[in-house]
């Protein structure tokens, strides 16, 4: 896989401490190409209750603890 192939990835990141949310954050920033936190959720509910019916921005993967 190139780095063209990554361009424009997005993630979502669950997780119910906001030290883990930072780091990932700021290791998806300095990536290369960065990769987009598209939401930051503190439970999967959460996440699946914002996401509902294909609402938002499209997610490529998710970050769960």
């Amino acid at each position: 896989m190139t780095s063209a192939d990554l361009a424009g990835i997005t993630v979502a990141l669950i997780d119910d401490h906001d030290v883990v949310h930072e780091g990932l954050a700021s290791w998806c920033a300095g990536a290369t190409p960065p990769i987009a936190v598209a939401g930051r959720y503190l439970r999967p509910t959460e996440f699946l209750r914002d996401r509902a019916g294909g609402q938002g921005v499209r997610i490529d993967a998710v970050v769960l603890d």
